[in-house]
């Protein structure tokens, strides 16, 4: 990670590459728990490893030593875990917050749940008016000469 960057502690500079904010950012007050919830979305090695280097503050080289892994893979683990988080789905979450993004999206399915429940009213009023009219009864006159006695017998 650049040094820019890591002269920030956690969350900050997790929030910055993750946004891709090097100047001024707009961290929500539930920073920390909005970003080990949107961490949790990433798998367990991912999130280890992201959390050891952005949290913890190890380098490349000591998580490589702790996994057994290279510095090369280190850095394509916790890139690909910038990847998945920097996507709109996460990011989403992580620029409003934890408690912000889940008020909205109670509201939505609220809003949601109004609009079905205003069809259902509409359609219950269709039914109901269908339901008073009398029934049309059809008359419809049969031809004995078409029909063939073989077949149907009358």
């Amino acid at each position: 990670m650049s040094a820019s960057v890591m002269k920030y502690s956690y969350p900050e500079n997790a929030y910055r590459v993750i946004l891709g904010c090097l100047e001024h950012i707009d961290i929500p007050s539930d920073a920390e728990e909005t970003l080990d919830y949107v961490i949790g979305t990433l798998t367990s090695q991912e999130a280890d490893i992201f959390t050891l280097c952005f949290k913890d503050e190890l380098t490349y080289a000591d998580i490589g030593k702790k996994y057994n892994l290279t510095k090369q893979k280190v850095q394509h683990i916790i890139l690909k875990a910038i990847r998945k988080l920097s996507h709109s789905s996460r990011s989403e979450i992580l620029a409003v917050g934890r408690e912000e993004y889940l008020k909205s999206v109670v509201a939505a399915n609220e809003d949601e749940k109004n609009r079905y429940y205003e069809r259902i009213c509409e359609l219950e009023s269709l039914i109901r008016k269908q339901c008073e009219k009398p029934p049309v009864y059809i008359t419809i006159p049969i031809n004995r000469h078409v029909l063939n006695p073989n077949v149907l017998s009358i």
